[in-house]
């Protein structure tokens, strides 16, 4: 194999860091998912208000039942909205 030349070898990617974010991606990510991000926290303030009124005994359970579904149903129409897009 000493006239033969050698195999060649496969190029090697050089080891460069990848590109860091830009500085201010996070805040553009949020301004662009603001108003899912205000739904979810909506959605939690009905949650948590429908618990507190039903540990007060303000909301009787036959009563809290037909609220819960209703936020259940928020919650799946927002998640299928965040899987949109």
């Amino acid at each position: 194999m000493s006239d033969a030349q050698a195999p060649a070898l496969p190029r090697i990617r050089s080891l460069r860091k990848p590109d860091k974010p830009r500085r201010g991606s996070k805040l553009a990510w949020v301004v662009d998912h603001r108003a899912q991000i205000l739904a979810s926290i909506a959605i939690a303030a009905l949650m948590a208000g429908g618990l507190r009124a039903t540990v007060a005994g303000y909301l009787p359970p036959i009563g809290g039942a037909p609220f819960q579904e209703i936020i259940d149903l928020a919650v799946i129409l927002n998640a299928l909205r965040a899987l949109r897009g």
